[in-house]
């Protein structure tokens, strides 16, 4: 039996780390985001739009094993902020 707490299928290591959530995001999302994106606005990176915030969720949701505050993320501007708003 799985733990609720365990990271889903091929989640990254370590989401405490901004380089985890930035892993996370190219691979399930199909984005090429760099660490140099972490403080631009999110609505300036490449193929970001309201609707990907909510697959962000539902990949963070999977990799973290727990379920996050959609409320947190979208009080997030930033790749560093919404990094800060994942719950471990």
């Amino acid at each position: 039996m799985t733990s609720v707490n365990a990271p889903g299928p091929g989640a990254p290591a370590d989401l405490a780390d901004l380089g985890g959530l930035m892993t996370l995001l190219n691979e399930e999302l199909d984005l090429e985001l760099s660490a140099d994106q972490a403080d631009l606005p999110l609505d300036a990176l490449p193929g970001w739009d309201s609707m990907l915030l909510l697959r962000v969720l539902l990949a963070l949701e999977a990799a973290a094993g727990r379920a996050q505050s959609l409320a947190d993320l979208l009080t997030a501007g930033t790749l560093r902020e919404l990094h800060r708003a994942v719950r471990l």
